[in-house]
């Protein structure tokens, strides 16, 4: 697993807490940014995001990302090891409900403004201010980091909604197009894309990460981050959010491959056995659940 380390900032864990006031968002734009269109139904506004919107946003998915001493968000934590969740790069994403509320009100407020700023210039793209983003997704690359060729599955964004993403830190390379006819674009920091529609089924990598400049991130913040709004949930067949899903705490909705026995990638033991109200759990849940070993051992009786 990667050693590479990110600025992290901690919070209590439990239920979303209240934080702060959220800020104006308007402040977190540059003055009347271009919307380039890249293909029909999708859109590329550089530098739309100002300075201050970049700290603001790269802060919030920092905190967002991590609760001290515990498995979550974009780390692994067994013991005293803390790495990454995904090699050279980091995945988290949840309901934006199931966020700290501040957090959340200032993610609905700067997708709203991006979707307008793109419905005012692309007239033809009305139906996206209809667009409700109820799952954030917060990435973290290193300089190694890439996600492969892929298409968004519909149980992780709603058919014919657009998805929506801001890139900041280090340039990176995003490829798109069907096989064959791969085009790229380069996001800058503060940098905007937008596809849905006619391309909502767009095909696309991030390809590379590159440069020295990190932009106006935290100086102990290498590589880049991504934040990605969805309009998705139960309806459309949304499993849950990725600390279930990718074993950090696991459940139901764990993957396969982060459920081997022992400590494998997902760090807990695929064994389950049944509690005194009926429900089978791991030993991790036994001990998030019921406060210790304890209760785990006396179930295996």
């Amino acid at each position: 697993a990667s050693k590479d380390t990110v600025a992290t900032a901690s919070r209590a864990a439990g239920p979303p807490a209240a934080g702060p006031a959220p800020q104006a968002v308007e402040r977190f734009f540059a003055s009347a940014p271009p919307v380039k269109t890249l293909l029909p139904g999708f859109v590329h506004l550089p530098r739309a995001i100002s300075d201050e919107g970049q700290r603001a946003l790269v802060n919030l998915a920092v905190e967002a990302a991590e609760v001290n001493g515990k498995s979550h968000g974009w780390w692994r934590v067994e013991g005293t090891d803390k790495q990454l969740n995904d090699g050279t790069k980091a995945r988290y994403w949840d309901e934006m409900a199931n966020l700290r509320s501040d957090h959340a009100t200032m993610l609905q407020q700067v997708c709203e403004q991006i979707l307008a700023i793109i419905v005012q210039q692309c007239p033809q793209l009305q139906s996206w201010a209809e667009m409700q983003p109820r799952v954030a997704a917060f990435n973290y690359y290193t300089r190694r980091g890439r996600m492969n060729w892929h298409v968004d599955d519909t149980n992780f964004a709603a058919p014919g909604k657009p998805i929506v993403m801001a890139s900041f830190g280090l340039p990176a390379r995003f490829g798109y197009g069907p096989a064959g006819q791969e085009k790229d674009v380069v996001l800058e920091t503060g940098d905007v894309i937008a596809f849905g529609g006619a391309q909502r089924d767009l095909r696309h990598a991030l390809l590379e990460v590159f440069g020295t400049d990190p932009g106006p991130m935290p100086s102990t913040l290498q590589g880049r981050v991504s934040i990605t709004w969805r309009d998705v949930g139960a309806e459309n067949g949304y499993p849950c959010g990725s600390n279930e899903r990718l074993g950090l705490q696991p459940g139901p909705g764990t993957l396969p491959r982060y459920r081997g026995k022992g400590k494998g990638k997902g760090g807990y033991s695929g064994e389950r056995r049944r509690a005194p109200n009926g429900s089978l759990y791991t030993q991790q849940e036994f001990q998030s659940f019921f406060g210790g070993l304890k209760e785990w051992r006396e179930a295996g009786q």
